[in-house]
């Protein structure tokens, strides 16, 4: 309402006497009007520049004042050059006509006058007003002549300008090729005349069109650069434009958490300078992010708003996108009838400007819908529809979509080899995106956002193995569960050995050591704060730590992205089923699950056979596995131990049944998948052989004999008492692996290298408290040696999780452990780090390369929101009690360049990271196998600190006087404390699981 008082009254004392003639005055008369517009014109400017609604309306105002006072003064070049600012003004407050008006106004001026330059300004602001008004076609119509008269005039600056928004209009018809091309005309121009606000403006653009084309890397580094300019030259729209399109960003490759973090800096920028338009897209971009994270109440909250600040603004586009959005929301709550009534009408919105991207995200839901529907034929008809949109945008994320879709409905139209087709081109192009992301926190984002893919891939292929069961489908299944969970893996393993810092600008590694520094430091903070219940603060300082942890991935991206030794590296492939049988001997049986929503595979693989089964859904494994981990992690506790049997013995039928009469003898490597990967299969019991079906579950058969038993001599020792639960690990040494593919990669890589010269090195017992006794009782000056003794204490359970706990207790056990293992190397092939030796520095300094064994008995610190800030504790003061940097995280595991055939995490949890559909639990030993271990013995949960002394101890006896191999030591260990009364429950031996090579 004000600002239709406003504009009223100007327009009143504009027209008044518009045209009227002023009589001549004499010379300081003219000179003072001109001085006082001039001012008037300046501190509109002023104003304008500031961006918020209040001020814009302030500035129109001062541009009135000025034009009546350049009209007054005869100076027609004045009063067309405050038409055109106020005309810029009128569009940013909603005054279209208006501004259109005043544009006009100074064209005609302009033309009069012979100012090409001034009018080439004036038609560009005409093609910004119908840009607005998203009639694109006019608004590049009026941008080619302004671009003619900028040419003509030698303006590079406005010739940029113009070549930019030239591409933006070509961008939003969906011509993203045409748009990019222009861009890059404008941005050198740019550059030169140092026009920070166009350069980073067409930086942005540049971004978002890489970004359609699936180039998501390449996106993000210039979203950075327009970012970094936008802050430095205060454009504070800009600022949030670009801040809501890299949360779109990490939100398309599945990183909803870290979309929310930018959505929430663009929002509060949006609503201060008043653009509501701007406001709608962001909210909508929440909502979107609410609902994949399974918040609808919010989702819905954010659209609704969304909604009515689109129309207030009247942007068709901003109406069209919450359109959108609140489509996905009402069929995820069972509105499929309303569902598709919202993508209609936003369908119609976008064809109506033109917007190709909107028109194809419409067109694919409305083609989910119909198919949920089981009206198939409209599905298919909007999917091809979208399909043949892609082609004229060059945009492979959404060719792969739209694909993906189709091959559904094939599949529902009994069309198996139609959607196969659809869907392995679909996932070729998700595999090409995927290689062009450098970082690995993105990569792995993006490919589990396409694991429904991989799933409908791997049931599409069984669907015709059981069509032609000889046909070799099951194979082909098998080789795409390896596609979806290991390429990760397999990218970092393959740069395992590659200097990737060589070659790289310092300034990028200096900006990483500070992050890595600032990490650190705020995660302390972080933790102290949640230690003291500063439940507010600590929130505000997550949100910091995951800002820098963004920042910190984005740069790792820039580093590989610029590293001459990781540009030479091959993309590796995941191995075909022939490859990997040549891995496996004939004692080792290879299982290998997918679960799927409906249903779910298991491969049995031998050196000479293949076999699968098909078993229960995810839901239904994966509640009966969360289950027997609950009970198996308190088993400990006698009123767990039946229901904790009952539980495991459930779970082994389920995914073992199966298979059963194909274990006997065999070391079984398990490929796990889901919340299967928490189990230690080790504490199973051995399944009842199940007669096997047909219909898909037979394949083909193995015709070698098989052994009895690997060790029977442990048989005879079995109490009788504990005979009704044999757990598997009695007859079977278990390992587990991320995939079948990388112990390949492993092999290869441990071939390259020179064996270590020392045996182990151990790190135990640090001092995490500045009362810890061995601080007291050291004097200053003085120096106290690691082998002191200390003064016993009970048994203290090992703590790990995100717990968020500063206070660390003691874990005297260790200590003990530290010895049994030393006393067992010959001397002078040990390094042992005890009390305040060890620490941090100790481990990234002491030359851990000369070590076969390396092995950590302290706290594991797991963080499951952001498994990057996990880590080893270490000694958290020095012998003065002074607080020190103690937490070894993932980043510098990374680090290390280790030459160890095994790495021991004797602590708890180590092995528990967050669960990554597809790419196994990311935890820290992914780290230590990039830094060159290849087998890592880590806990699954918190361990009793004395038990885990007695495992450590039996199992370097087995692997160091009774030269075992790391397997079956720990197997040897685990079987022996279950034979003990006082060790039998498997909470305190069956954590801890050897992952990667077993020779």
């Amino acid at each position: 309402m004000r600002l239709l008082l406003y504009l009223t009254t100007l327009a009143l004392l504009v027209s008044v006497k518009a045209e009227s003639h002023i009589p001549a005055q004499d010379v300081a008369q003219e000179n003072d009007k001109r001085v006082a517009a001039k001012n008037a014109d300046d501190e509109g400017e002023q104003l304008q520049r500031q961006g918020t609604a209040e001020s814009l309306r302030k500035a129109v105002l001062k541009y009135e004042e000025a034009l009546y006072l350049w009209r007054s003064a005869g100076e027609r070049a004045g009063e067309a050059e405050t038409l055109t600012k106020a005309a810029k003004a009128l569009n940013s407050l909603g005054a279209r006509q208006k501004a259109l008006d005043y544009y006009q106004q100074a064209i005609a001026l302009w033309e009069a006058a012979g100012g090409d330059k001034g009018r080439a300004k004036a038609l560009a602001g005409v093609a910004e007003v119908y840009y607005t008004l998203e009639e694109h076609h006019r608004a590049r119509d009026y941008l080619n002549q302004s671009l003619l008269l900028y040419q003509s005039v030698g303006d590079r600056r406005g010739e940029a300008a113009a070549l930019k928004d030239i591409g933006v209009t070509y961008h939003v018809l969906g011509e993203t090729q045409k748009a990019l091309e222009y861009y890059h005309r404008a941005l050198p121009m740019l550059r030169i005349e140092g026009d920070r606000e166009e350069q980073a403006s067409t930086l942005n653009n540049i971004a978002v069109a890489f970004r359609v084309m699936g180039e998501s890397q390449q996106a993000l580094a210039y979203y950075e650069q327009a970012l970094s300019l936008f802050r430095a030259a205060g454009g504070l729209r800009e600022k949030a434009r670009v801040l809501t399109n890299i949360g779109a960003l990490y939100f398309r490759l599945g990183d909803a958490q870290r979309a929310l973090d930018y959505y929430g800096q663009a929002l509060p920028i949006r609503r201060s300078v008043g653009d509501q338009a701007g406001e709608a897209i962001t909210l909508t971009d929440i909502g979107a992010a609410h609902l994949s994270l399974g918040d609808s109440r919010q989702a819905l909250e954010s659209l609704n708003q969304a909604l009515s600040l689109a129309r207030n603004a009247q942007s068709r586009s901003s109406q069209a996108q919450t359109l959108n959005i609140m489509a996905i929301a009402l069929s995820g709550q069972g509105e499929k009838r309303k569902a598709l009534e919202s993508l209609h009408q936003a369908l119609e919105l976008w064809r109506a400007i033109g917007e190709r991207q909107g028109e194809f995200s419409a067109l694919v839901h409305l083609g989910r819908i119909y198919r949920e529907l089981g009206a198939l034929r409209p599905a298919l008809d909007h999917l091809e529809q979208a399909l043949q949109l892609t082609a004229a945008m060059g945009e492979t994320g959404g060719e792969a979509a739209a694909l993906a879709d189709l091959a559904r409905v094939e599949r529902d139209l009994g069309n198996l080899n139609k959607a196969r087709n659809r869907i392995e081109t679909a996932l070729d192009l998700v595999e090409t995106q995927r290689a062009r992301i450098k970082a690995e926190a993105l990569r792995v984002a993006f490919l589990v956002s396409k694991q429904s893919d991989y799933e409908f891939y791997i049931d599409l292929l069984m669907r015709l193995h059981q069509q032609q069961p000889s046909a070799g489908y099951d194979a082909l299944a098998f080789e795409a569960s390896e596609r979806a969970r290991g390429r990760n893996l397999l990218d970092v393993l393959a740069a395992t050995h590659a200097d990737i810092r060589q070659g790289v600008a310092p300034q990028l590694l200096d900006r990483q050591r500070t992050l890595q520094q600032q990490i650190n430091a705020k995660e302390r903070v972080r933790m102290q704060m949640v230690s003291g219940k500063q439940t507010e603060k600590a929130a505000a300082m997550e949100k910091e730590l995951r800002s820098l942890l963004a920042e910190y991935q984005e740069l790792k991206g820039q580093i590989l992205a610029r590293s001459p030794s990781y540009a030479a590296l091959t993309d590796p492939v995941p191995l075909k089923l022939g490859e990997i049988q040549r891995t496996l001997d004939r004692d080792t049986l290879l299982l290998e699950y997918s679960l799927g929503e409906d249903r779910s595979f298991l491969w049995a693989v031998t050196p000479s056979s293949l076999r699968v089964y098909t078993l229960p859904g995810r839901s239904e494994i994966e509640t009966l596995t969360l289950r027997a981990y609950q009970r198996l992690t308190k088993s400990n506790q006698r009123e767990y131990k039946v229901s904790a049997e009952r539980a495991m013995a459930e779970l082994s039928r389920m995914v073992l049944g199966a298979v059963a009469a194909e274990l006997a003898g065999k070391r079984l490597v398990i490929v796990s998948d889901g919340a299967l990967q928490y189990v230690p299969f080790g504490a199973l019991p051995a399944p009842v052989t199940e007669r096997r079906r047909d219909g898909g579950t037979k394949g083909r058969r193995d015709g070698g004999a098989e052994r009895q038993d690997v060790s029977p001599s442990l048989r005879p020792s079995v109490p009788p008492s504990l005979r009704p639960f044999v757990p598997l690990i009695v007859d079977h040494e278990i390992v587990t692996l991320p995939s079948a593919s990388v112990l390949a990669t492993m092999r290869r890589e441990l071939s390259k290298r020179q064996a270590a010269t020392l045996s182990v090195a151990v790190f135990s017992d640090p001092v995490f408290q500045p009362d810890d006794p061995r601080v007291k009782q050291t004097k200053p000056g003085a120096e106290k040696t690691i082998d002191d003794e200390s003064p016993p204490e009970s048994a203290l359970v090992r703590s790990a999780g995100e717990t968020g706990v500063m206070s660390f207790e003691r874990l005297i056990h260790t200590r003990r452990e530290a010895e049994a293992i030393i006393a067992q190397v010959p001397r002078g092939q040990a390094f042992k780090a005890l009390d305040f030796a060890a620490n941090r520095a100790t481990v990234m300094n002491s030359g851990l390369d000369q070590y076969r064994i390396i092995h950590f008995a302290t706290h594991g610190l797991l963080n499951s929101r952001h498994p990057e800030l996990s880590g080893i504790v270490l000694s958290l003061v020095d012998e003065q009690g002074r607080a020190q940097e103690g937490f070894l995280r993932a980043h510098d595991i990374y680090n290390l360049k280790l030459n160890a055939d095994l790495v021991v995490l004797s602590a708890c949890s180590t092995a528990l990271g967050k669960e990554i559909r597809g790419e196994g639990l990311a935890g820290l030993t992914r780290g230590f196998m990039y830094a060159g271990a290849p087998r890592v013995i880590a806990s699954l949960w918190n361990v009793r600190d004395e038990a885990t002394a007695v495992l450590m101890t039996r199992f370097y006896r087995n692997l160091l006087t009774g030269k075992s191999s790391p397997a079956a030591a720990l197997r040897q260990a685990q079987v022996s404390m279950w034979q003990e009364p006082r060790w039998q429950a498997p909470y305190y031996w069956a954590g801890f699981t050897l992952q990667g090579e077993w020779n």
